[in-house]
């Protein structure tokens, strides 16, 4: 139930609407609201380019660093995206339509549509293997896309929220917010249940450098770090309603953003503890981090603002996000960052050079 991607049938519903949604989801008939996601904004590495969803129109933003913009037409209610920059490809969730559009980054044109299981939501890429995992929210089935040939398998994985991948380890993890299970999916399409007694888990972020999936947990205020490695956990106290988490590989330092306390916890990844708390705006719903200048981001919902927080734990600027962010991405080469907005326009643009 990860949401910073949170359906919501209002803005006031706040990250709770996506929990009955979610809880009906087997039972009842698709609902017609907005689904927003935290990865409904990416960069392409090697253009430099920004892809965001504009679900109002059924098409991908795109905007290029000097600030040209342009539209690409995909399914209806794009949902997600992930991108491949080692083959030039852009994989759009298409959650009205029940497909993903592949859209080549040179042409900026879609050149496939690949079709999914039933109301797909979230996405992720193994770069690697450059292979798309898609999660399917009224199937139990996990989309899994090739992205050589576009062919694609469904994969009884179960009905998942949230996808993450560790790409030197080529793994795939899921989580959904009824299941207390962490599941994996190998490179050989092997189905894991890892039963960490989780308590509906909302936010996943995976240390690949590390072999560290970070889950955190909105029924117990926690966060917990599962070791690949030995399927070792630790447990470490956040505030209230933790929904997003953000790792600094560079630093080890783990940020997650707790929707509830207005607050960002930052845990040492070394120690498995709390290092501070930070205090941010209204009801954060999505985090980041700047690898390269150690800034992180964090979208508050409800205060039309985005925190931005130094390696030494200060807020260093508060800017205006938009109405209603609820995703984040930097570009860390230009300064640039983006904010996809529920509100009057898709995406805000912000500019960071002069932050340091």
């Amino acid at each position: 139930m990860q949401r910073y991607g949170i359906l919501l049938l209002t803005i006031a519903a706040g990250i709770m609407g996506f929990a009955c949604w979610r809880s009906r989801a087997q039972t009842d008939a698709e609902p017609h609201g907005r689904t927003v996601h935290p990865h409904a904004l990416g960069f392409n590495t090697t253009t430099h380019r920004l892809y965001a969803v504009d679900q109002d129109a059924d098409r991908v933003l795109v905007l290029d660093k000097d600030g040209t913009q342009s539209s690409i037409p995909v399914g209806k209610r794009p949902n997600a995206i992930a991108i491949d920059p080692g083959i030039d490809r852009i994989y759009v969730v298409n959650a009205g339509s029940g497909n993903v559009s592949v859209i080549d980054g040179g042409s900026d044109r879609v050149v496939a549509t690949v079709p999914t299981d039933t109301r797909p939501y979230a996405i992720g890429i193994d770069t690697s293997l450059h292979r798309a995992y898609v999660t399917n929210t009224f199937s139990n089935k996990v989309t899994v896309i090739d992205g050589a040939t576009n062919q694609s398998q469904q994969l009884p994985v179960g009905s998942k929220d949230f996808v993450e991948t560790n790409t030197h380890r080529h793994r795939a993890f899921f989580i959904s917010y009824e299941d207390p299970a962490l599941t994996m999916l190998d490179s050989d399409k092997k189905i894991h249940r890892e039963d960490l007694g989780l308590s509906h888990p909302w936010g996943l972020a995976v240390d690949a450098q590390r072999g560290i999936v970070y889950v955190t947990e909105i029924g117990k205020d926690t966060l917990v770090a599962y070791h690949e490695g030995n399927s070792k956990t630790d447990t470490v106290s956040t505030g209230s309603m933790p929904d997003a988490v953000a790792i600094d590989g560079a630093t080890n330092r783990i940020y997650v953003a707790n929707y509830a306390a207005d607050s960002v916890t930052v845990v040492d990844g070394a120690t498995m503890k709390p290092v501070a708390t930070i205090p941010v705006g209204t009801h954060p719903q999505a985090i980041t981090v700047d690898g390269t200048r150690h800034i992180i981001l964090v979208a508050n919902t409800h205060s039309n603002s985005v925190t931005v927080i130094d390696r030494s734990n200060r807020v260093v600027a508060t800017l205006p996000g938009g109405t209603n962010p609820y995703a984040v991405a930097v570009d860390s080469d230009t300064g640039n960052a983006y904010v996809a907005n529920y509100g009057s326009h898709p995406v805000t643009k912000l500019d960071l050079t002069s932050i340091h």
